[in-house]
């Protein structure tokens, strides 16, 4: 998968680099039948980010995505395509990451989300926007602790995008 992205923010030094913790991800882009696009907002914590998360030992990234999304939206989706993946170096919890980013369409809503505790105190519920509205969100968002998952669930979203409109 080609890389979209490397994000060191706070200069992270490759020595510091070598003591992170490693964690792989899945996330991305998923389109509804009308051509929204899901996004996580997070109504406690003011912010909004893509669905996704870690990949399960054993798993896909596309099988993770699949999971994370079910998991988070309660929709099933089918997985449309490669995006790229980003390279996240995070001195504020001391990883470095892998995000695997990847498109998809929601097919039906066929469970309830089931949130993880982090997810449930932040107050996480999916939300539909359009493209341009989706994108709008997650430019304009007020810079906090949060800001490279922002920046980075930004990129994704401009990539989609980008892909979508040829």
């Amino acid at each position: 998968m080609k890389l979209l992205a490397s994000m060191n923010p706070d200069n992270v030094t490759k020595e510091a680099i070598s003591q992170m913790s490693r964690r792989h991800g899945a996330r991305g882009v998923i389109f509804d039948r009308q051509g929204r696009i899901c996004l996580m907002h997070a109504t406690k914590a003011g912010y909004h980010k893509l669905p996704g998360g870690g990949i399960e030992a054993g798993e896909t990234p596309e099988a993770a995505f699949i999971r994370e999304c079910l998991e988070e939206t309660g929709f099933a989706i089918a997985v449309t395509g490669e995006l790229g993946r980003i390279e996240e170096y995070r001195a504020d919890i001391n990883r470095y990451q892998t995000s695997y980013c990847l498109t998809g369409n929601a097919l039906e809503k066929s469970a309830e989300p089931e949130m993880e505790v982090g997810e449930i105190e932040v107050g996480f519920q999916a939300e539909w926007y359009a493209p341009k509205e989706a994108l709008r969100i997650m430019e304009n968002q007020p810079a906090f602790s949060k800001r490279i998952i922002v920046q980075r669930d930004t990129l994704i979203v401009k990539e989609a995008l980008k892909q979508i409109s040829g």
